[in-house]
């Protein structure tokens, strides 16, 4: 734990800590402390105490009764708050159930009484105390074990960090989605905040009375009991990681910062009823503004109660009578006063955001109309679509293989680099996955399955995978590698590839460089050359002979991958390397031959092929839309009914023909028919 808790440091050297949260796991706070300590507070879950305590009352007391009402002083010890009322119930439960369970309270004496302050709600009075549990921790290792490892016992831990980064990606993935969508970010504790705000409405003003300026008493709406509020804060003293908040308009700037209630309402994480009704009626007080030019002054009191304003209605924004644009205006100067900023500034930006994400949800919808037009009487819209230079399938925000290549995977990721014209938000997304993702630059299984492809097509043909060829920088292979008549060898060194080509039968070594315009073999390549040569079990060096053959050279930076492929493909067919190429043309080639859109075949015909089927597909896009331009009148409707009738008519015609043909003859003897109405050994029947 001590090596786990050092290398979080050395990752994040500014982070403090204040305190730590464990189910009674000494070993785990030790090593925290070690690291991150002295003088780091310790506290225990909750939830996990009250089932320690659970078990040991159905272990040490046999009364079922008496289980159930220690379970509920119990729980009342653990959640009181005020200091001198938790030591008060702390005295009377020891001395009530000592007689009756001494078994419990001694282990409740030895194991809890002597460190209250890790499990009493009376002494979390610090920033951020209102944590009480670690059961998103329980909740995240019960996804671990259930979902992802199926409750299968798991004794690796390169399968676990594989597992859990796997699991992080995933949740990276849908954080990245919702923020892209401006979708917002719903918690459960955000549903109980809005629960506990709406029945703080209910609340009558006459049942809060004030004692002092930071001090107040709120009655129960259902019971003669009284709730006392404090608060300790005009402003969050951590705003940056502040988050439980009250987003309502009458309650803006609420946090759990601000307010205590001694109420044993927990879920709201001491957002109570009481506390939104002390504050919304703190926030219907004035609050003034003043500049050079106008004085502005309004009531939160109108906001806090159901607003008259129809901001639905379109006429009246348009009319001027909408109140929108001054609200705006009104909200814009206020904020220019400092103090306004410092306390509502987090709240006005999370409110306005909110509201952009649902206006722009419902301006994305299409409009639906009552009053249909009619397709027959007029023509359907033509609909003009922005061109899209991306040629690859969009990305579905998953890994998973998509199409196998002999012994390669070749995922969606994979593919994304032959594409040059990726949208900014794929680049964003394979980059989590991907940090070392650039746009352009081909994947070695890119090119690996291309020349897997590329040499299945005939037996003599064979390939060296690149992580394999790479080895010839520092020594020789095995000779039973070297198997056919041409042999290709990707080599990629100082983040540029190389295409060495063996012709075993002519014993010639073609090396292609897409960047070398010399005659001469560069100084970086001369050992792996040698070591090539002692692989090939040749006596000398001599024998072989290495040439330089012309080719086409790059022109930028990132397409080095794919011109290794082409000349791969072109000395496969036995085609120039000079020949100019698309590298766009042949990327969409590479393409479609990985993903089996396309048969391995000679680039020039395959791109033929490529633009007969756009040219195909543009024509019957522009002949749908000429049919469906076409109005159709009365006229028309007329002709094609008469056609009809016409065509109808003649069709009842040749069934009586045919009818007529098929009866007997007037001797009785049956004619047989052919296809030409002729007998079948082309004489008339014998009579």
């Amino acid at each position: 734990m001590i090596c786990l808790f050092s290398s979080l440091k050395v990752k994040i050297p500014g982070l403090n800590v204040n305190c730590i949260m464990t189910d009674d796991d000494q070993n785990t706070f030790e090593a925290f402390n070690v690291v991150f300590g002295p003088n780091i507070r310790h506290l225990l879950c909750k939830w996990h105490v009250f089932r320690s305590w659970s078990r040991q009352l159905y272990a040490k007391v046999s009364n079922k009764q008496l289980v159930k009402e220690m379970k509920v002083t119990l729980k009342e010890l653990l959640n009181v708050k005020e200091r001198d009322a938790f030591e008060k119930l702390l005295a009377e439960f020891e001395n009530i159930h000592f007689t009756k369970s001494p078994e419990f309270v001694d282990h409740f004496k030895k194991h809890y009484c002597n460190r209250v302050q890790l499990w009493s709600a009376s002494y979390r009075n610090f920033p951020h105390a209102s944590t009480e549990t670690n059961n998103y921790c329980e909740s995240f290792h019960n996804q671990l074990k259930t979902v992802y490892f199926q409750r299968k016992f798991n004794r690796r831990i390169d399968r676990l960090i594989r597992t859990v980064l796997d699991m992080e990606t995933e949740s990276y993935l849908s954080y990245k989605y919702k923020e892209i969508n401006h979708m917002p970010f719903k918690t459960h504790s955000n549903r109980y905040i809005k629960d506990r705000h709406a029945k703080s409405r209910e609340i009558v003003d006459n049942d809060v009375i004030q004692l002092t300026s930071t001090s107040w008493l709120v009655r129960s709406q259902s019971k003669e009991v009284e709730y006392s509020v404090t608060q300790i804060n005009d402003i969050c003293p951590s705003s940056d990681f502040c988050f439980i908040k009250c987003l309502e308009v009458s309650c803006m700037g609420l946090c759990s910062h601000l307010y205590q209630c001694n109420c044993q309402d927990l879920k709201s994480n001491n957002l109570c009823k009481h506390i939104h009704k002390i504050h919304s009626q703190k926030m219907k007080g004035k609050i003034t503004f003043q500049s050079d030019n106008f004085q502005v002054e309004e009531s939160f009191s109108n906001v806090d109660s159901e607003s008259d304003y129809n901001v639905g209605h379109t006429s009246q924004f348009e009319q001027g009578k909408s109140p929108i644009p001054n609200l705006c205006f009104e909200l814009l100067e206020l904020m220019k006063n400092e103090k306004v900023q410092s306390v509502m500034s987090s709240n006005v930006e999370t409110v306005l955001r909110n509201l952009i994400s649902g206006c722009r949800g419902i301006s994305s919808k299409r409009k639906l109309e009552d009053d249909v037009d009619d397709p027959d009487s007029q023509p359907i819209k033509k609909y003009k679509f922005s061109k899209n230079k991306s040629f690859s399938t969009s990305l579905k925000y998953t890994s998973k293989p998509i199409e196998k290549v002999g012994i390669y995977n070749v995922t969606y990721g994979d593919l994304k680099s032959l594409d040059p014209f990726l949208p900014e938000d794929e680049i964003l997304l394979i980059k989590s996955k991907f940090p070392d993702f650039v746009c352009g630059w081909l994947y070695d299984v890119v090119i690996d399955a291309f020349l897997y492809k590329l040499c299945s097509m005939q037996t003599t043909f064979t390939f060296i995978d690149s992580s394999v060829s790479q080895l010839l920088h520092g020594g020789t292979l095995n000779s039973k590698l070297f198997k056919g008549c041409l042999i290709f060898l990707p080599i990629c060194l100082n983040h540029h590839w190389v295409l060495i080509a063996v012709h075993t039968e002519n014993k010639i070594i073609s090396f292609l460089d897409p960047q070398n315009k010399s005659k001469e073999l560069p100084n970086d390549y001369v050992p792996c050359i040698k070591n090539l040569i002692r692989s090939l079990n040749a006596n000398q060096v001599n024998d072989w002979r290495i040439t330089l053959p012309d080719h086409i050279l790059q022109q930028d930076a990132i397409n080095c991958g794919l011109f290794v492929c082409y000349y791969a493909h072109q000395l496969a067919f036995q085609l120039d390397c000079k020949q100019g190429v698309s590298t766009l043309s042949f990327r969409k080639y590479v393409y479609h031959v990985l993903l089996n859109n396309a048969p391995i075949h000679k680039f020039c015909e395959a791109e033929n092929g490529f633009e007969l089927v756009e040219r195909v597909n543009r024509e019957f896009i522009k002949l749908s839309g000429a049919i469906y331009d076409l109005k159709i009148t009365k006229e028309m409707r007329t002709a094609a009914t008469s056609a009809r009738a016409k065509y109808m008519q003649y069709l009842e015609g040749e069934r009586s023909k045919e009818k007529t043909e098929t009866k007997t003859s007037r001797g009785g003897n049956r004619i047989f028919k052919t296809k030409d109405n002729v007998p079948p050994n082309g004489h008339a029947p014998n009579k």
